[in-house]
């Protein structure tokens, strides 16, 4: 039988190195030749993956809101290497993708899935933008075999405003964590002294993130503990109409006691460094960052909004606070200062059973082999979770995507 040929479409090839590894390897051994299509500059030597997975560049696809001509070149590219691929199925990630590469491939009549990971400023945001996506939503998906969500009230959402049909949803546990990879470690370094406890905020910088409301009631927790030490890490995303520029992250920074630790590639040392990790997000598909914390048994405190209510037990793990309110997560920063360390400990277990339970790899990924195959008729047999000893998946070792040009039209 010839291979099922699928191809992955983002915005951004690091996030699919980051968030959907496990999931090409598992289509890799269930035979399938995978090719991944995102724009060059998102590309670097340093995002890889084994066996070899062909990389195809797009040039049109950018993350920043172009005009309708930039749109209609797009639109244009997404048909060419639809029909230069001729994929089996395609996968699309993203806002684009998911509107201009389902509208080509609806053309050509390839059969394809989108994925919504979140919903963002566009739908955060109430004007006229906002009423252009949904409506594009609407044509785009029509022949979608199935579109996923990441949580159930952005399915929910979809339904109400009738952007996708009844039965065409479904949602699966995030993008899932790998709990050999992220697990409970002592502190690389404690640099704070005896009695300090940190808080972090580990995000894109973002408006919509709330790293201003965290801001704000780190100067008010501070005020009152002098030992809390506050940590920020990520990087501006000036592709993003939300994005916080450098010159107002610099002047958040100044006159405040927060230590800003800039963009990491591994997260991992400044959440083994943290006692509590903050997401005082405005809405979420699921974050990955709080999946990696609760792996490596670390309590939370995010909002009560869709994406991370589905991660935080208020009680249990953590606490959830409102949106948009900077009072509240501070009075929810002293309430996890107060606690003993047995119960932040007893907190921290019940993120990483959660983690084991609800979000661990061979659980999300199952999800997806199901989503697959059942859109191109296939019952693949799905890995049977493993206990953490032996969970860790060979293909984690990594090598470089393959660049492809030009590309192959011959299967």
């Amino acid at each position: 039988m010839i291979p099922k040929r699928i191809l992955i479409v983002s915005n951004c090839a690091w996030s699919l190195y980051n968030s959907r590894r496990n999931l090409i390897s598992a289509l890799q051994e269930q035979g399938c030749e995978v090719l991944v299509a995102a724009p060059e500059k998102s590309y670097t030597g340093d995002y890889q993956h084994p066996p070899s997975v062909q990389f195809i560049h797009l040039r049109r696809l950018s993350r920043k809101a172009t005009a309708s001509i930039g749109n209609l070149l797009l639109l244009f590219e997404f048909w060419k290497l639809y029909q230069q691929v001729k994929p089996d199925l395609i996968l699309h990630f993203t806002i684009k993708p998911n509107i201009f590469g389902s509208l080509a491939a609806s053309w050509l009549k390839v059969p394809f899935i989108n994925v919504v990971t979140g919903l963002g400023y566009c739908f955060l945001d109430g004007w006229g933008l906002n009423r252009v996506v949904r409506l594009l939503y609407e044509i785009s998906l029509r022949r979608s075999r199935k579109v996923v969500f990441e949580n159930p009230d952005d399915l929910a959402l979809f339904y109400q405003l009738q952007l996708i049909r009844k039965g065409q949803g479904t949602v699966v546990n995030g993008c899932g964590v790998d709990l050999h990879h992220f697990r409970p470690r002592p502190p690389a370094v404690r640099m704070q002294g005896k009695g300090s406890f940190t808080f972090a905020f580990i995000s894109r910088l973002l408006n919509d993130k709330g790293l201003r409301e965290f801001m704000e009631a780190a100067g008010s927790v501070r005020q009152k503990y002098p030992q809390a030490r506050f940590e920020v890490a990520g990087a501006p995303d000036s592709g993003n109409p939300a994005a916080i520029s450098s010159a107002e992250l610099l002047q958040l920074l100044i006159n405040s006691d927060v230590q800003y630790c800039g963009f990491c590639k591994d997260v991992r040392p400044l959440i083994a460094n943290s006692d509590c990790i903050v997401l005082p997000s405005y809405r979420e598909g699921l974050p990955k960052i709080c999946l990696e914390a609760m792996a490596m048994a670390k309590p939370l405190i995010v909002t009560d909004v869709p994406g991370c209510r589905e991660v935080v037990e208020h009680g249990v793990n953590g606490y959830l606070v409102p949106a948009k309110s900077a009072s509240a997560l501070s009075l929810a920063m002293e309430q996890m200062l107060l606690l003993d360390a047995a119960e932040r400990a007893a907190m921290g277990q019940a993120s990483r059973q959660k983690a084991e339970r609800e979000f661990r790899d061979e659980v999300v990924v199952g999800q997806y082999l199901r989503i697959l195959g059942d859109a191109m008729g296939i019952g693949w047999v799905k890995t049977q979770p493993q206990c953490e000893a032996t969970s860790r998946r060979q293909t984690l070792e990594v090598t470089p995507f393959e660049k492809v040009s030009p590309l192959r039209s011959e299967r």
